[in-house]
């Protein structure tokens, strides 16, 4: 039933009639004086105030709070005492570095062995075969092309690798730290 009621073509004209009268009926009135504005008086009794005022003014005295004062000056003001993160250790050094080795050819003297002559952290080898270009590489050939390094075990585990460098070229060595 009520949905018929406000499906029905007479009751929205009603309700648009009634809006049009409501609108004239502000206008009408829009240019009128504003209602006379009485001043009340006050109660017969102050109101009960909630807060305990009388205590406030030893909180607001001079010198009150001054315990956050030596905190102010600090570089975060967000900073909270609370969180304090774990120490992480350092981690342990390395124990093998790289370095440059590059091989700029060989010498030999008369009778004597051929020597390898090579730069290592710019710093100049010169040694024949079987001696260390840098602590473990030994030198393990000697060519006009290249020049043969093979590192030592020195634990006992690791199998000897075999490196060559050619002729003016730089290569990177793995070397253990001293």
């Amino acid at each position: 039933m009520l949905n018929v009621l406000l499906r029905s073509r007479a009751f929205a004209l009603a309700i648009h009639a009634l809006l049009w009268l409501l609108l004239a009926a502000c206008l009408m009135n829009l240019g009128t004086a504003p209602p006379p504005f009485v001043e009340s008086g006050s109660g017969a009794m102050p109101v009960d105030s909630p807060a305990p005022i009388a205590r406030i003014t030893h909180l607001l005295a001079r010198g009150a709070g001054t315990g956050a004062v030596a905190d102010t000056n600090l570089e975060n003001p967000f900073a909270t005492r609370y969180f304090i993160p774990p120490v992480v250790p350092p981690p342990p050094p390395p124990t093998t570095r790289q370095v440059q080795v590059t091989y700029h050819g060989y010498y030999q003297t008369g009778e004597a062995p051929a020597r390898a002559f090579l730069t290592v952290d710019q710093k100049t080898v010169t040694g024949p075969v079987g001696s260390f270009a840098i602590k473990p590489w030994i030198i393990a050939g000697i060519s006009p092309a290249e020049v043969t390094l093979t590192n030592s075990p020195t634990d006992g585990k690791a199998a000897a690798q075999t490196h060559r460098i050619p002729f003016n070229k730089t290569a990177s060595l793995e070397v253990p730290v001293p």
